[in-house]
């Protein structure tokens, strides 16, 4: 074979592996390399190879450069670790994912590391810290061995290399001439010593670009008469003690390279004319987060994720990690929590101020309620556990917050609950207009952080129910009022593992169909699409800002939501939040619609879209009692119109007692709108894309039907409910009409 600038040199190559290893022999007239054997264990999944990569190992380690061999991807081998759950949020370290892995190339010195980590399906998290890239650290010299006397150590500074080692190589230039006297050792910062040479190569010159590496193929403890001839040992050499000693530790700090000539039979003294480190750190740590809380002490559960390896030219491979979790025998909480108080019992709850709290109906609803009143002072129903509560977890319960004489108006969702004086919250001060996150220590100043509507020109209003959700995640926590994220802060002294609950002040607050839970059943923002046919007479997620006006009916056994203020100043808001995070630049929204025609009031009905709160959303719609297809910016009236047209120049009149399909579709700040399917006007909002607030429904002092609510990507047309069905408003019974 040809090697060097085309010398050919002989080379004997087993062609099959044999009972797993091979032995090969270089045949080569240079004396220096004559007369090598060497053995190797055959790699993981290899069984036969046309080329040993013995020898050509051997040939690339001792300084020739080989052609035409191809680069092949490294293979990754499933791995696995095994940590505990604790009470705590704690991350552990698993052990070299790549300790199996390996690359099948011939003498392949790539450097193998994990480039990203899969975690879809993964119920903790995953970290990958450190890149996994080589990174070489020199400190140059010329600097002066002395003989005799105790050994004199070089310090080289590394800095700016996050994980743990996987690997460390020590390159040396060395001047002296009389190299048997060395015993050369590197330390680590953290105290620990590799032995790299002790007394090698006899009477010869110099240590010249000697690489020390454990996955060297020769030794630099060969035999004497190799030492000999192979100085001034430039190369690659396993060290007379691993490096590996060094793996698991973290690389910044001093090192030191200590080197001592006890001899001092050449009267010249050497010279360490520079040393590098070649470090390879990465590492990967899993944190459970709460996840397996459920765990007792000796039950076990796994998870898993997928890591791509890859090598320095760009390829890679995959495989699956599994990790091992542990209970740790601290007691287990057992979630979900759940509670609606229709069996006048609130179960596993444990009260401050006990004698202020009791089960109530209100419209034949059953809540708990906390009775405040004459400056009572704080009460607390918590959820009585002894054990931990996750890391990451949910609370959210429906909480009104009452006007009756000598109170105060507020209502809180509780966490981390230490004590009476000890416990953050989360929820409204109604009489300030503010909703609140803080941490309760003897008063209410310990503030994190508020959002105050009269910011917004909204306003928080006693004798309404508001859902209230909160999100705990680590230290971080979100506050989302029917189901639109209001606050979200971070604890910087940390959330501990207290309980959670709900809470009042001098206060008449109501609490009902109250969760605790990794994720409670209520209270988010909904997914897109969303469909509501109220089939099932409810309206999911769906929040009314009067309820009370507001009902699911079945005229005719058409099961469809109705809304009545025809006979009030009120207007009736139904909104479905979106999350903001997951939002689309452009998606429809649609409804079938109908405006009945009341004996007093108005005839209307909107598809709502950019809702913040009942006194700022855009809408688009008809107005009846005007004969107009409008879209507008409601901001305390209907009268901020961005678009309006006469019914009587469209195909699309506008009748009462007749339904009709209404989309709109939404494209950043522009919004269309149709009816029937049939195109009527547009408009443009210069405030941003509309998709950042909820959608939903309304009437202003209207009586109206709405069915088949509809939030999508791409539109559609639904035929409008058969009015023959509906011909009358005056057959529905007296509680539809309220």
């Amino acid at each position: 074979m040809q090697a060097n600038g085309g010398n050919l040199v002989g080379l004997y190559t087993p062609t099959s592996w044999n009972g797993g290893s091979s032995v090969s022999h270089l045949d080569t007239d240079n004396a220096a390399y004559s007369s090598l054997m060497m053995a190797h264990s055959r790699p993981p999944g290899l069984t036969a190879r046309t080329l040993d990569p013995i020898e050509v190992g051997i040939w690339m380690d001792l300084g020739f450069n080989m052609t035409g061999v191809s680069n092949s991807a490294p293979v990754a081998v499933a791995d696995s670790g095994t940590g505990f759950e604790t009470d705590e949020a704690m991350s552990f370290t698993i052990g070299d994912l790549l300790a199996n892995d390996f690359d099948p190339d011939p003498g392949e010195t790539e450097t193998l590391y994990i480039s990203s980590v899969d975690t879809t399906s993964t119920t903790g998290t995953v970290n990958v810290v450190g890149t996994g890239m080589q990174t070489r650290f020199t400190s140059t010299g010329p600097f002066a061995i002395p003989p005799f006397g105790p050994p004199s150590t070089y310090d080289l500074t590394v800095s700016g290399v996050s994980g743990m080692i996987r690997d460390v190589n020590v390159n040396l230039n060395i001047t002296h001439d009389y190299t048997l006297e060395y015993t050369i050792t590197v330390i680590s910062p953290n105290g620990t010593r590799v032995k790299l040479i002790e007394n090698r190569g006899g009477s010869e010159d110099n240590f010249t670009d000697t690489y020390l590496n454990d996955e060297a193929l020769i030794e630099i403890g060969e035999s004497a008469s190799s030492h000999a001839a192979l100085s001034p040992f430039t190369s690659s050499f396993r060290p007379e003690e691993p490096l590996s000693a060094f793996d698991g530790e973290f690389a910044n700090g001093t090192w030191q390279l200590e080197i001592q000539d006890p001899y001092g039979n050449s009267v010249n003294p050497g010279s360490l004319d520079d040393w590098s480190l070649d470090i390879i750190a990465q590492h990967v740590t899993y944190d459970p987060n709460g996840q397996f809380d459920y765990l007792g002490d000796g039950q076990q559960a796994t998870d898993t994720f997928t890591y791509t390896l890859m090598d320095e030219n760009g390829n890679s491979d995959t495989a699956m990690a599994t990790i091992t979790i542990n209970g740790d025998g601290l007691p287990q909480v057992t979630l979900p929590y759940s509670e609606d108080f229709n069996d006048d019992v609130a179960d596993n709850l444990a009260f401050v101020g006990e004698s202020r709290w009791g089960i109530y109906t209100d419209s034949g609803d059953k809540s708990l309620v906390f009775n405040g009143r004459s400056s009572y002072g704080l009460g607390v129903a918590y959820f009585d556990t002894a054990a931990p509560l996750p890391s990451q977890y949910e609370i959210v319960s429906k909480v009104s917050s009452w006007s009756t004489p000598n109170v105060w108006y507020d209502g809180f969702l509780v966490f981390d609950y230490q004590g009476p004086n000890d416990f953050k919250y989360a929820g409204m001060f109604t009489g300030q207009n503010e909703w609140i996150i803080g941490h309760y220590q003897g008063n209410w100043g310990n503030r994190i952080a508020e959002f105050d509507m009269d910011d917004v020109g909204g306003d928080i209003k006693a004798d309404r129910e508001y859902v209230l959700l909160l999100t705990i995640n680590g230290d971080d926590v979100e506050l989302f009022v029917d189901g639109i994220k209001r606050i979200s802060t971070t604890f910087v002294g940390g959330i501990n593992n207290g309980t959670a609950g709900v809470a009042a002040y001098n206060a008449w607050t109501a609490f009902d169909d109250l969760e605790i839970g990794t994720s409670v059943s209520y209270g988010k923002p909904v997914e897109n699409p969303f469909f509501e046919d109220f089939d099932d007479s409810i309206a999911d997620q769906m929040y009314f800002n009067h309820p009370n006006y507001w009902k699911t009916v079945s005229p005719g056994d058409q099961d469809l939501l109705r809304v009545n203020t025809s006979y009030t100043d009120l207007l009736a808001v139904a909104h479905v939040p979106l999350d903001p995070d997951l939002a689309l630049y452009d998606f429809t929204v649609s409804a079938d619609v109908r405006s009945l025609e009341p004996n007093v009031g108005l005839n209307n009905g909107f598809l709502v879209f950019d809702y913040r709160h009942d006194n700022d959303f855009k809408y688009a719609g008809f107005l009846a009692d005007e004969n107009k297809w409008v879209i507008g910016h409601y901001q305390g009236d209907f009268n901020n119109r961005a678009a309006e047209l006469e019914a009587s120049v469209t195909n699309v009149p506008i009748n009462v007692r007749q339904w009709y399909r209404l989309e709109i579709l939404i494209i950043g700040d522009y919004v269309g709108l149709s009816a029937d399917g049939q195109f009527l006007i547009n408009a443009s909002f210069g405030d941003g894309y509309l998709s950042q607030g909820a959608v939903g429904l309304a009437s202003d002092r209207s009586f109206t039907w709405f069915d088949d609510f509809y939030i999508s990507e791409d539109g559609i047309t639904t035929s409008p409910a058969a009015d023959a069905l509906f011909a009358e408003w005056q057959e529905e019974s007296n509680e539809i009409l309220i």
